[in-house]
């Protein structure tokens, strides 16, 4: 019965990317920071993850909470790991001397660039 409380928050609403009407990654953390945005689809979010964090995650301790996490996790605990993948980002670019501005508009057009199911975000 715990497990089910858990879970009986609010219910997760896919929405495309563009559907956000986004015109900078700026607006797009802003969004991430206050937990509007939870996190991007399990495939996504794994994709994501390989792409841009794997490398500032030497120990695997940012993964995304997908297939069994999913379930069993809140919107409030999946956006926290969301949160934090941006500030290990964020720290890897910055030890490497690449300016935020870079980082920032290769990670928004690389959600912006995805097409329907693949840039659905978990929003609340």
């Amino acid at each position: 019965m715990e497990l089910r409380k858990r879970n009986m928050g609010p219910r997760k609403t896919f929405v495309e990317f563009k559907k956000l009407q986004l015109h900078d990654f700026e607006q797009f953390h802003a969004m991430i920071k206050n937990g509007t945005i939870v996190c991007p689809n399990p495939t996504t979010w794994l994709n994501f993850y390989n792409k841009f964090v794997k490398r500032a995650d030497p120990d695997k301790k940012l993964l995304p909470l997908i297939l069994t996490s999913w379930v069993w996790t809140t919107n409030e605990e999946k956006n926290i790991v969301f949160k934090k993948q941006f500030e290990a980002i964020s720290e890897r670019y910055k030890n490497l001397g690449v300016r935020p501005s870079t980082w920032q508009k290769i990670i928004f057009d690389y959600f912006d660039g995805l097409e329907a199911r693949q840039s659905e975000l978990v929003v609340v």
